[in-house]
This record gives structure tokens, C-alpha cells and sequence, in this order.
């Protein structure tokens, strides 16, 4: 428990960020650009994008630094991966419900029904989105602890034997 407290207090201003980041960004796709076709739903799935960037990357950076890539450091970035995904496939769901909601409500007004959202609508979706963006940072940021502590032990245990 004292790790996790230490972890949060680093890391929560990065959290933070992010989920604002998150929830203003796809809050205004989703309000702003309706009817691009597909826009609002891509702009929600982009976090499994940046999830899968940062799995490639992690490999890429460790293979650039002359690290021996062994299977115990690749079999644990991708567990870590793997749980990350799953998080952030759940907690994306918020917005995409939104998107869809928001993208009907209006095709419907076009069609000549009346708008269907209520006024609240965008406040709730920006604290729907910043919860759902606050879960995601920090869940990820957890699952990749083990896989850098495995990495800092193969890096002492190199220096060790050197």
C-alpha cells in the first residue's frame, strides 16, 4: 500500500493531465464535429492507440539502448500491455456510448425530430469522460510497474556481472 501511495503521489499531476486532455478533446470532437462520419467514435478509441504506441516504443527504445531483449523483460511489457488494453477498452466505452448517443440525437434533428439531449448533456459528458480519463491514466500507469521493475533488475543484474 505505501508503494501505491508513493506511485500516486509522483505520478498525479501526469494523471491529471491527461484525463483533462482526454475529456476536453473528445468532448469537443464528439459535440463539435457530429456528423464526420466516424470522427467522434475515432477519437475515442484513439487512447488504445496510444496504449499500443507505447508498448512498440518501450520495445523499440529498449532494443535502441543495446539492452539484450530477453524473454522474461518481453513476457512481462506484454502482460502489462495486455492488462492496460483491457482497462482502457472498458473505460473507453462511456465515450463511445456518448458519441453514438450524441451522433443519433443529431441525425434525428435533421430528419426533422426534436433535439433529444438534454441541457446537461455536455456538463455530463465532461464529467463522465474526465472519471472515465482519470481511471485510464492511472490503471495503465500501474500495469507497466511490474514490467519496469523487471527491467531495473535485469539492468543491475548486468551491472553486477560486468
Amino acid at each position: 500500500m505505501e508503494n501505491l501511495k508513493l506511485f500516486l503521489r509522483r505520478r498525479w499531476y501526469w494523471i491529471l493531465v491527461y484525463a483533462i486532455l482526454y475529456s476536453g478533446l473528445t468532448t469537443l470532437v464528439i459535440y463539435r464535429f457530429t456528423m464526420v462520419p466516424l470522427l467522434p467514435l475515432t477519437i475515442a478509441l484513439l487512447p488504445l492507440l496510444l496504449v499500443l504506441i507505447g508498448y512498440f516504443g518501450a520495445l523499440l527504445w529498449i532494443g535502441v539502448k543495446k539492452h539484450a531483449l530477453n524473454r522474461k523483460i518481453a513476457q512481462k511489457l506484454t502482460e502489462c500491455t495486455g492488462i492496460a488494453l483491457i482497462t482502457t477498452v472498458v473505460t473507453i466505452l462511456p465515450a463511445v456510448i456518448l458519441s453514438l448517443a450524441n451522433t443519433q440525437a443529431h441525425i434525428g434533428e435533421i430528419l426533422g425530430d426534436p433535439l433529444g439531449l438534454p441541457k446537461y448533456m455536455l456538463a455530463m459528458t465532461l464529467i463522465v469522460l474526465f472519471m472515465s480519463g482519470v481511471i485510464q491514466a492511472a490503471t495503465t500507469f500501474l500495469s507497466y510497474q511490474p514490467a519496469k521493475q523487471t527491467y531495473k533488475e535485469s539492468l543491475e543484474k548486468k551491472q553486477q556481472a560486468a
